[in-house]
């Protein structure tokens, strides 16, 4: 059970002096929220469906109308969800670098870390579930938070590295250093909690508190006297398009604070929890960073958040959304029947069935009852609405990647235009690789700090002078990352491009094994060392690369020798068309020849084909007969 921990090695006029400091910086941090949160609030109504809420409009609080047609095409969902399952479907190589490449020892510890570092991702689940969690985040907020850190295991009573992403940017304030958004100070996640988990991690028995969801009020309109909806207010809810999981069960608001403060001149990694507003926990870390890591998606110059994929997609949608709206009303309109009727105030209009439309009533000297003709043309709106979808497709992703897997453009004549995906998608993995090059470094130090047991491969390799190794001090080696490429390239051509440049020398073989798609390069280069030692197997390989050669050259001379044999063939063609043309004996067909088919022209096939395939050995003997002259 994990319960509050109050470090004594600081006193507690410094405790309560930091806790009071960090309590005003948190009051100051909810306007910061409360700015951020309508944008984003935004951005989810439009990637899970709610665009009812949202209208362009002048003067129209709400889309929703009585009596209108309300369509709420939801591309802006498509584009995210593209973008996520090509970021996520391929997750990156890694590979540590070793501080000296043609030192063994220090490749092959640099290996054993590489296998630490996966099982520590592979333990949390990440590259399957919670790298595509904060990729959601990255595409639909404009920002993700992942939370790293060592915990105790409950079970085993063992330390445990623990990944989690923060998937609720509305509850994460940041106390940036400055407006670039590369470094900050303070981190704080708030989130209520339920009584019971509360009792469960810290065995503390903490008050409610009433802080419930509310609901943003908005109007909506009347078809017949109220069409912008300024005059009645909406009743009831809307109802959610993904439901939400928010019950009415007592809940406390815990708020986990990490930031850096100065402890005896000493700047320091502190961790502060309240309960509602009361200190909870006060612990002065370890930590040689705060271990949560801030990625982002298209920064903006003086901004520390990012702007959304989201939002230059928005107005395009919501134009679209209206104007398809207003079509279908004008269709609806001119799809029912109307009835003109004269002179009849005894008619009882309830005796029209209802789904056939209007009557409308004129006064005069005849008598009549007759449908009213009507013509109406969608053309125009036609072709603003395909004016407005195409602007849409080209600011989000080409049509090309919402349509990918079809027969016409799976190939790569069609490669130039996956390249705005390439290109977006480059730029979020740029942003990944930074924060996964953070959180591995993280990882490596806390395998210096906690598990005594990587020391054995955490600690450099030196090589001396005198060609001996040594051990160094213990280090965090650098890291790289490998994404498969976006653009649809065959294996095939992978293949070649490596071996083009492994014959020109310009990458060693461990590079070349990557790029023609081993998974384990240093793998491979170690079983080849084994089959070198293997004399029987060197035997084989020898004589096989003897005969190889010969082979080789056995069927270069076949294909010379046929070049040569169509040349002489041609030649002598040409010869004969210079001679006068000889008469043709052609002798009578066969039944089978004289069954033909016409085939039209159109299909690509010449006419005149035989019917069955012994017509056509005939065919094809009586024609070689009748040039022979036979």
């Amino acid at each position: 059970m994990a319960n509050f921990i109050i470090d004594k090695s600081v006193s507690s006029k410094v405790r309560e002096d930091i806790s009071d400091a960090v309590l005003k910086k948190l009051d100051g941090m909810k306007h910061e929220i409360s700015n951020r949160q309508p944008i984003i609030q935004k951005r989810r109504d439009f990637y899970e469906g709610r665009h009812d809420k949202w209208t362009n409009v002048t003067g129209q609080p709400s889309k929703k109308q009585e009596g209108h047609i309300l369509a709420t095409f939801n591309y802006i969902l498509k584009f995210c969800q593209k973008i996520v399952s090509v970021l996520v479907n391929q997750p990156p190589k890694i590979k540590i670098v070793p501080k000296d490449e043609s030192n063994e020892i220090e490749t092959s510890r640099s290996e054993a870390l590489e296998s630490a570092v996966r099982q520590v991702f592979k333990d949390n689940k990440f590259f399957p579930v919670k790298m595509e969690k904060a990729a959601v985040s990255q595409v639909r907020d404009g920002d993700f938070v992942i939370d790293c850190r060592v915990i105790k295991n409950q079970d085993t009573d063992q330390p445990e590295i623990k990944i989690t992403p923060n998937e609720d940017v509305l509850k994460v304030s940041v106390g940036w250093d400055d407006a670039s958004g590369t470094s900050f100070s303070s981190i704080t996640f708030s989130d209520l909690w339920t009584l019971d988990k509360i009792k469960r991690e810290y065995d503390f028995e903490a008050e409610p508190v009433g802080d419930e969801k509310t609901a943003n009020a908005s109007s909506r309109g009347s078809h017949n006297n109220d069409q912008y909806g300024i005059f009645s207010n909406a009743s009831g809810s809307d109802a959610e398009t993904v439901p939400d999981g928010i019950a009415k069960v007592p809940k406390a608001r815990v708020t986990d604070y990490w930031g850096w403060e100065v402890i005896d001149g000493k700047a320091k990694v502190i961790n502060i929890i309240y309960i509602n507003k009361d200190l909870k926990q006060f612990v002065v870390t370890d930590y040689k960073d705060i271990p949560k890591k801030v990625g982002h998606s298209f920064v903006v110059a003086g901004k520390p958040w990012s702007m959304g994929f989201i939002d230059p997609l928005i107005d395009p949608q919501l134009e679209l959304n209206d104007r398809t709206g207003e079509e279908g009303d004008l269709v609806r309109v001119g799809s029912h029947m109307k009835f003109l009727v004269l002179n009849m105030p005894d008619f009882d209009a309830k005796s029209v069935k209802p789904g056939s439309g209007q009557v409308i009533f004129l006064e005069g000297e005849n008598v009549d009852f007759k449908p009213l003709q009507m013509s109406i043309s969608p053309f125009p709106s036609d072709v603003y609405l395909d004016r407005v979808m195409e602007h849409m497709f080209n600011l989000g992703l080409p049509k090309i990647a919402l349509s990918a897997g079809t027969a016409p453009y799976t190939g790569r004549v069609a490669a130039i235009q996956y390249q705005p995906v390439a290109d977006l998608v480059e730029s979020f993995r740029g942003k990944w690789n930074d924060v996964l090059e953070d959180l591995i470094k993280q990882i490596q130090q806390y395998l210096i700090d906690y598990f005594p047991e990587t020391h054995s491969f955490m600690r450099e390799s030196i090589m001396t002078e005198e060609g001996m190794f040594e051990d160094g001090e213990l280090v965090i080696r650098d890291v790289t990352f490998d994404w498969d490429n976006i653009l649809p390239l065959s294996r095939s051509d992978k293949v070649v491009d490596a071996s083009t440049l492994r014959d020109r020398g310009a990458i060693s073989l461990h590079t070349y094994l990557e790029q023609v798609g081993f998974p384990d390069p240093a793998k491979e280069i170690k079983k080849m060392k084994m089959e070198h030692k293997d004399e029987d197997l060197m035997t084989l390989l020898q004589k096989f690369n003897e005969f190889s050669p010969g082979a080789v050259k056995a069927s270069i001379e076949a294909r010379k020798a046929m070049v040569e044999s169509e040349a002489q063939m041609a030649e002598s063609n040409q010869i004969l068309q210079n001679q006068p043309t000889p008469a043709v004996k052609a002798p009578l067909r066969s039944q089978e020849q004289n069954d033909q088919r016409g085939i039209p022209s159109a299909m690509g096939t010449p006419t005149g084909q035989t019917a069955s395939a012994r017509g056509a050995v005939a065919q094809t003997s009586q024609n070689i007969n009748a040039q022979s002259g036979v």
